[in-house]
């Protein structure tokens, strides 16, 4: 929720840049046709003003919430003696335009702070949401009032209508016959006459004893009336009718065993009342998923739930409903997802017992995806085989699309925008389409028919799935902006994240050339005095004995003095690197010499070499000594982890045109896990002795030629590094 601050803020805003907020949606709603779609009964000037008073109350509602200004001038203009239909699409899509246009200025000032502006978009998102519902609400009770004036109106035809009056006789002959009945039934008197009444009663009546219930309620209280049941016409048509039947009697009182019936044919009126029904009930749940598409910004969730409302029993009962998207690319409508039934028993099983067990648009979700699983499997079939290009022009799908207006198909076999192939996977001869737009964009269309019952998609089932697919439109639309926010929000950690890792990086690397410098420094000055101490060693052991008790200590400190000396040369080749000098090499032959060096020590601790080397690889350009130096590094490591014998293994390999591999394995301890990722640092060594530099050299060499080495090691299985190469020099 937001806070005071935050709607102060957003006032603020609007009010700032009211004029041009008024002045664009007045624009867009009259270059969209929203003046005329209002169809106020006054000028445009008035219609003008009409917005710019809507808009200056929902900021004073946002302001104020509990104030009811919007609800008594909205309720007005519903409630005006001269006003025609209220234009409930075209003020739901003057609001969504306003909407559009608020969010889509508050995008372009507020960028720099998404967490600010996710707040306000939701509280616009929440308001227009809130007057929608209100206009929602307020077309609901003038639709309610609009029934009963037809009611009214129903009732002072039926009453001035010529009645069947029919007389029966015991034996339930017909013994009197109108023109009333000529009318409802299509018989004329002579027809019927001296006929039985029990022809006029449908087969399933007779044998559920409906007509013996009514004789014997006639003879045992004297007469039955406001009796609703069906009737057959003429050729068999079935009437709706209501009827008041009379035991007639005599002067005293006493049966006389005739009947007489006064019938009123009511089947305009059960139709109506249906209608209007349906309708009813499919403005209620549209106004239940506008409430419960607040609360979702899934876009999978938003187009299922608005598809359960259009085939749903308790919404607009559509048999079918599928639904089309544009690709990412905006070049085909393809099938995305449908809902639907196979029989006229199942959908009648299904919804009945929905409506049986369930109440809430909650339930009615949870219980249709468990109760249509297995049907809506076929449909969904059928939605994936559609994909119809957006340059078919004359196809009827993509017409909807670019005209953005509902189309209602009576009679698709003969319809020139349904291509066969397209009937033949739909196979549905009647269907309502209509266009789903969002961000002034056509993102898709909802398809529905009445396949199963073959129910004639009416004028006002059609009005009600334009209002689904403004719902949609407008969920979708929700959806995308948050989408939109989620990948600013997360591209802005992302470069946080990548800044805080460029400063360690760049702290760590100050700190190493702090380190290096240092080393460098202290390795030269250590250097000179420990070359004589080296020199003055070996001068003093040629001189001592054989047997003299001294020569061990001497040995010592020449082989500890040759040791820190080389210490001292990879700490400055590793602070100090050596001048690159690269020329064409083959890398086989600079193998097999770092070979040779070791190979006391290989035959020494019997390890079996085993090479691979590529023959006529192309010459790499490589400083020959310094390349030595990283092989000589890592078949000493190899040696130093097989103490026992074992496999060492070498193999080089062009595996593109640009690189060169070279491998080197062993079978020996293998490296832990969480020392891999240290191996190639300066001074890191789990080796006894060791200095830590050997792998940071290598390392180093390798990356100045513009290569890299990495490693793979499973402790008590071996390791195995890998090198890549450029076959060009490095910088060409």
């Amino acid at each position: 929720m937001p806070d005071d601050a935050t709607t102060r803020d957003l006032v603020a805003f609007l009010r700032q840049h009211e004029h041009d907020i008024f002045s664009r949606w007045v624009e867009e709603t009259e270059r969209r046709g929203g003046i005329d779609i209002l169809a106020l009964p006054v000028s445009r000037d008035a219609a003008t003003r009409w917005l710019s008073v809507l808009f200056r109350l929902i900021v004073r509602h946002l302001e104020r919430p509990d104030s009811l200004a919007i609800r008594v001038f909205i309720r007005r203009f519903v409630h005006r003696e001269d006003q025609r239909q209220f234009p409930i699409h075209a003020v739901l899509r003057s609001l969504i335009i306003l909407k559009r246009i608020i969010i889509g200025l508050l995008v372009q000032s507020c960028r720099e702070n998404p967490e600010r502006l996710r707040v306000m978009c939701d509280t616009v998102e929440a308001e227009m949401d809130d007057t929608r519902l209100l206009v929602f609400d307020l077309y609901i009770a003038q639709q309610e009032r609009q029934i009963g004036q037809r009611e009214r109106y129903l009732q002072s035809i039926i009453s001035s209508s010529a009645d069947a009056i029919i007389i029966l006789d015991g034996q339930l002959v017909v013994r009197s016959w109108n023109r009333g009945a000529e009318a409802i039934y299509g018989y004329r008197a002579e027809e019927m006459i001296g006929q039985s009444f029990i022809k006029l009663v449908p087969e399933e009546l007779l044998q559920q004893g409906e007509f013996e219930r009514i004789i014997k309620r006639i003879r045992e209280e004297g007469f039955v009336q406001g009796y609703e049941t069906v009737r057959l016409a003429k050729g068999g048509r079935r009437v709706n009718v209501e009827f008041t039947a009379t035991a007639l009697v005599d002067e005293q009182g006493n049966p006389t065993g005739f009947i007489s019936s006064i019938i009123r044919d009511v089947t305009r009126r059960v139709e109506l009342e249906q209608r209007l029904e349906r309708k009813v009930a499919g403005l209620s749940i549209v106004n239940e998923i506008g409430r419960a598409l607040q609360h979702t910004i899934d876009l999978d969730e938003i187009l299922y739930t608005v598809l359960v409302g259009v085939t749903a029993g308790q919404g607009l009962k559509f048999n079918r409903a599928f639904l089309l998207l544009l690709n990412p690319e905006r070049t085909w409508l393809e099938g995305r997802l449908a809902i639907g039934t196979s029989s006229p028993e199942e959908a009648g099983r299904i919804w009945a017992e929905l409506a049986a067990k369930q109440h809430s648009l909650d339930d009615i979700l949870r219980s249709y995806r468990a109760a249509t699983s297995a049907q809506d499997v076929r449909v969904n079939e059928i939605v994936r085989q559609l994909r119809i290009p957006l340059a078919d022009a004359s196809h009827l799908l993509v017409q909807a699309l670019q005209t953005r207006q509902p189309i209602n198909v009576v009679d698709a076999r003969h319809h020139p925008g349904v291509p066969p192939d397209f009937f033949d996977v739909i196979g549905s001869t009647a269907f309502a389409i209509v266009p789903l737009i969002s961000q002034e964009q056509a993102v898709g269309v909802l398809l529905a028919d009445n396949l199963i019952t073959r129910r004639p998609i009416l004028d006002e089932d059609l009005e009600l799935l334009e209002v689904f697919a403004h719902q949609a439109s407008a969920a979708i639309e929700k959806s995308r902006l948050y989408e939109a926010l989620e990948q600013q929000v997360s591209a802005l950690e992302q470069a946080n994240d990548s800044l805080k890792t460029y400063q360690e990086k760049l702290i760590h690397a100050e700190r190493l050339s702090a380190i290096g410098e240092l080393a460098a420094t202290v390795a030269h000055e250590i250097r000179n005095p420990l070359v004589s101490i080296g020199g003055f060693a070996r001068s003093l052991l040629r001189k001592v004995p054989a047997d003299s008790p001294h020569r061990e200590y001497l040995e010592i400190i020449v082989k500890e003095g040759v040791r820190l000396e080389e210490i001292v040369t990879k700490v400055l080749d590793l602070a100090r690197p050596k001048h690159l000098r690269a020329t064409p090499h083959d890398l086989n032959q600079l193998i097999q010499e770092g070979l040779m060096v070791v190979r006391e020590d290989i035959q020494t601790k019997q390890i079996r070499v085993d090479q691979t080397l590529q023959p006529e690889l192309p010459p790499v350009p490589v400083d020959a000594d310094q390349m030595k130096q990283v092989f000589l590094n890592l078949f000493k490591n190899a040696v130093y982890a097989m103490p026992s014998g074992g496999r060492l293994r070498v193999w080089t390999a062009a595996t593109n045109h640009a690189f060169l591999e070279i491998g080197i394995a062993d079978t020996g301890t293998g490296i832990a896990e969480e020392h891999l990722e240290k191996v190639f640092n300066p001074f890191f060594t789990t080796k006894p002795g060791g200095a830590g530099l050997g792998l940071a050299v290598a390392s180093r060499i390798v990356h100045d030629h513009g290569g890299t080495i990495r490693v793979e090691s499973t402790v008590g299985r071996g390791t195995t590094f890998y090198i890549h190469l450029p076959l060009r020099q490095h910088g060409d």
